[in-house]
């Protein structure tokens, strides 16, 4: 990613954001992203999960 530019980011713990799981409803696809109905307190996520037998874990 710092490779693309400047990059700001900090580290927070999920129980001390406001995250909503997406709803499936598709106006990101269709109306663009900026479209999504869900106001919450993230501008991107990146989740991180150790590899076992060449798969992530499982949800």
């Amino acid at each position: 990613m710092r490779s693309l530019g400047d990059v700001e980011f900090e580290y927070l713990m999920l129980p001390d954001v406001g995250l909503e799981p997406c709803r499936g409803c598709f106006a990101c696809f269709e109306r663009g992203e900026e479209r999504c109905p869900i106001r919450d307190d993230a501008d991107g996520v990146i989740f991180a999960s150790p590899v076992y037998g060449l798969a992530i874990t499982a949800s």
